[in-house]
Parts: structure tokens; C-alpha cells; sequence
């Protein structure tokens, strides 16, 4: 990958933000999607270590954090010889939109832990007319969000 320059990686810090990963994540989310769109390849954890700067170690946290996010999936090399284990080979499936339903997944998931906290408060105060009011309005309107969020068409296609 040809020298990012700031603006890209400010761009990819704030979608690595927006995603809820670590700032470290996005030169290596950087260099994955620029991979993907320059030959459609995957990358290893030593291709990412050289064209991010970052150790094989601190690579392998990151891959681990975009792997269970479910952003990245990593296969091994079917195509290397030799002896031991195979190496695995990082990428994104799917397109650019994979990485906002990722980001759009994420608002809902908190929404839902809202939408519970909010239902859990409501049973504790139970005698207080106003407040019950205000929190089944609230419970009411992050369902609305909830339900906006999961009927966009980006889910549809996914």
C-alpha cells in the first residue's frame, strides 16, 4: 500500500471510532480495504505488520478485535508448502457497506442495552407517576430508533 496520508488515516480513525475499535485498528483496516479494492487479495499478519509499522504481536490483538467483530475474517493459506501450520490471511467480505452495517449493527446492540436499562428502571419506580411517564416515553422512542435503524435497506441486502 502506497504511504497513507493523514487524511486517510483520519478517516479511518474515525470510522474505527465510529465502529467502537481501537484507534490502533485503522491503518490496519486501512490496509485491508485498500487490498481488497487494489487485487481482491487477503493479507497476512506479517503483509499487515510491514505496511502498517505495527509489531506481529500488536497485529495479532488487532485482527483478533476486527475478527470477533465479524469485519474481518481470516482463512488459512491453502496455496502454501511447507511444513507447519499455515499461515492466515486476513480480509474484508463483502463491500464497503459490510463496514457501516457493522457501525449501524453496533448503535442498535446499544440501543437494546438502553431499551433494558430503561425497562429495568421503570419497574423500580413504579410509584413515581412522572418519572414512569418520562421512561415509557423513552422506552418508546429508543424502540422507534431500534426499529428505523433495522429497517434501513442496508440490512435487507446483507
Amino acid at each position: 500500500m502506497p504511504k497513507v496520508d493523514d487524511s486517510l488515516l483520519q478517516l479511518f480513525e474515525k470510522l474505527a471510532k465510529w465502529l467502537n475499535l481501537s484507534e490502533n485498528a485503522a491503518p490496519v483496516l486501512a490496509a485491508l480495504l485498500y487490498e481488497k479494492y487494489r487485487t481482491g487479495q487477503r493479507l497476512s499478519a506479517k503483509e499487515l505488520s510491514k505496511r502498517t509499522g505495527y509489531s506481529r504481536a500488536s497485529i495479532g490483538t488487532i485482527m483478533s478485535e476486527l475478527v470477533s467483530t465479524g469485519i474481518v475474517t481470516g482463512k488459512r493459506d491453502s496455496h502454501q508448502v511447507g511444513r507447519g501450520r499455515r499461515r492466515v490471511l486476513y480480509g474484508i467480505d463483502g463491500d464497503v457497506s459490510m463496514l457501516f452495517l457493522a457501525g449501524v449493527g453496533q448503535m442498535v446492540r446499544r440501543l437494546e442495552v438502553i431499551k433494558h436499562d430503561i425497562a429495568q428502571l421503570h419497574d423500580e419506580v413504579k410509584g413515581e407517576h412522572a418519572l414512569g411517564t418520562m421512561l415509557s416515553d423513552l422506552h418508546v422512542k429508543v424502540d422507534d430508533s431500534i426499529q428505523c435503524l433495522t429497517s434501513l435497506d442496508i440490512f435487507r441486502t446483507a
